[in-house]
């Protein structure tokens, strides 16, 4: 009988520690499970604001010193900025964007003009928009560059362009017509500067 009566305490012994034990640790868990959904979301918005640099780094960039009242250009095909992840085969087609930095610099007090030249058709439907003021144009010839930049300073002018999917069936059957006409549209961008008086 005191043999039953001391394998029962032990019993019950055993029993009260198991869940003090597991009362314990299912607190320890929960915390490190606090602990697992913290650092998972601290890691989701480091990776967003990552992602968000490396698109800005991505950006092709044309440089242009505007010093002087020289005129400069750079030669520019305009597949050289697509989003390659809407590329289609190599080539312009609905559905494709990308964006180009145009940098400006000079070591005097300027003003600015910068101009743009077509070598190349372009499809009807590709728009261009200026992100600083979000002006939307069909040609790039209709943006208007020019402003005021301080001695020693940069001024980036960031260009977006898109050729969106067009639901009308002219605007359709337009997009046909420019994709298997026309595979890249290249153009010139001019800058010059004077001195600021």
């Amino acid at each position: 009988m005191k043999k039953r009566k001391r394998y029962i305490i032990f019993c019950i012994f055993l029993i009260g520690t198991m869940i003090l034990f597991l009362m314990n640790t299912n607190s320890k868990f929960q915390d490190l499970y606090d602990d697992i959904l913290f650092f998972k979301k601290v890691n989701q918005v480091d990776k967003i604001e990552k992602a968000e640099t490396q698109e800005k780094e991505k950006h092709i960039q044309y440089l242009f010193d505007v010093t002087s009242e020289k005129i400069k250009f750079q030669n520019i095909n305009l597949i050289e900025s697509v989003k390659k992840e809407t590329l289609l085969n190599e080539m312009l087609a609905p559905g494709t964007e990308g964006v180009f930095d145009i940098i400006l610099t000079t070591n005097l007090d300027s003003k600015y003009h910068v101009n743009f030249q077509s070598f190349s058709k372009k499809p009807q439907n590709l728009k261009f928009e200026n992100l600083e003021n979000n002006i939307i144009v069909n040609e790039l010839e209709e943006l208007n560059l020019d402003g005021e930049l301080e001695k020693d300073k940069q001024k980036i002018i960031t260009i977006r362009w898109c050729w969106n999917y067009e639901s009308t069936y002219e605007g359709n059957l337009q997009d046909t017509e420019d994709s298997k006409n026309i595979e890249n549209y290249s153009f010139n961008i001019y800058a010059v500067g004077e001195q600021r008086g």
